[in-house]
């Protein structure tokens, strides 16, 4: 599991997949890479104050982090179906919701889906309207072992705004919201901080959230 990568502290190289345009239809889509840009630990930052713990976590500097990437398409709900050791990663994350369900056929399909609405849309207007309803309406959400969560909820912006003013040369840090879903089923909402003058990427921390179930993540998308 990779979770232990994103430890408050730790700096890595990136480069981001890009988001992905999307029809307008709502369509449920299959989305993603298993085999992302490379994503790079590269060490611990000295400037953001980390677990005493962090060094000792058995990290190899220039290790590169295994991950499934999944897409971020704009009005579709993406999905991939990771192997059953690999681990999802998406975003950057402001609202939408990241679930896992199994979906039935001649095989059970276990599949992670980003339902992809967007900031410049109200929620209760098309086409963010039309993602939710066509996801709530699909076979996944109504076959087995629905689950969820908002991963830009557990990070208030004073919060990050608090991890962000820690840092020397605050104003040239671009804080970011990632999903990593494991392949054992748990959430964590992880923040990501750009540092443009060194072009590196430093975690700013991790949270591991509770899976939401099918009425909560019907409700919250209504």
């Amino acid at each position: 599991m990779i979770e232990r990568f994103f430890t408050k502290g730790a700096t890595f190289t990136w480069t981001p997949p890009p988001l992905v345009a999307g029809n307008t239809d709502g369509a449920i889509v299959e989305s993603g890479n298993a085999a992302p840009p490379a994503l790079t630990f590269t060490g611990w930052d000295l400037e953001i104050p980390y677990s005493p713990q962090a060094p000792t976590l058995g990290l190899m500097k220039n290790a590169t982090v295994p991950y499934h990437w999944l897409n971020y398409v704009h009005f579709r709900t993406a999905y991939v179906e990771p192997g059953a050791h690999d681990d999802v990663l998406t975003g950057f994350m402001s609202g939408c919701w990241i679930c896992k369900w199994n979906e039935p056929g001649a095989r059970l399909q276990k599949r992670v889906g980003h339902v992809g609405t967007v900031e410049t849309v109200r929620k209760d207007e098309v086409p963010n309207t039309t993602v939710k309803t066509a996801f709530l309406n699909s076979v996944g959400v109504h076959g087995l072992g629905l689950i969820g969560y908002n991963p830009a909820g557990p990070w208030g912006f004073e919060e990050i705004l608090a991890v962000m003013n820690k840092c020397k040369n605050s104003s040239q840090l671009d804080a970011r919201i990632l999903s990593l879903v494991t392949a054992t089923d748990d959430f964590f909402a992880i923040l990501m901080m750009l540092r443009r003058d060194k072009n590196v990427w430093v975690c700013g921390g991790k949270k591991k959230v509770g899976p939401s179930d099918r009425a909560a993540i019907t409700a919250a998308l209504r």
